[in-house]
């Protein structure tokens, strides 16, 4: 069993060192004078589209009900948003307390 544990140690850290290393050129000739540019004003921007995201207050509560675990998870987001808890209603709809 520890054997087995420090493999997956070894691997893991293999795994975080590699991903931490830098990109690495493929060709001698793609340099710096190859790489992308990328605007860095906002007048060389396109214009954007802003668009409005609908984000709906029952995900939490209704996706997470036939689990049983959709008042904790209610409560736990309304308490990372800084509230003091909250609760699942009848619609299925998380309400925050104050």
């Amino acid at each position: 069993m520890r054997s087995i544990l420090v493999l997956g140690l070894i691997v893991a850290a293999f795994a975080v060192y590699t991903s931490a290393q830098p990109y690495q050129l493929q060709y001698k000739e793609d340099g710096p004078e190859d790489a992308l540019v990328l605007p860095i004003e906002e007048e060389e921007l396109p214009g954007q589209v802003v668009e409005q995201h609908y984000r709906a207050k029952r995900a939490t509560c209704d996706l997470l009900s036939p689990f049983g675990v959709g008042h904790a998870a209610c409560a736990m987001h309304c308490i990372a948003m800084g509230r003091r808890g909250g609760w699942c209603d009848d619609r299925a709809v998380c309400n925050c307390r104050r």
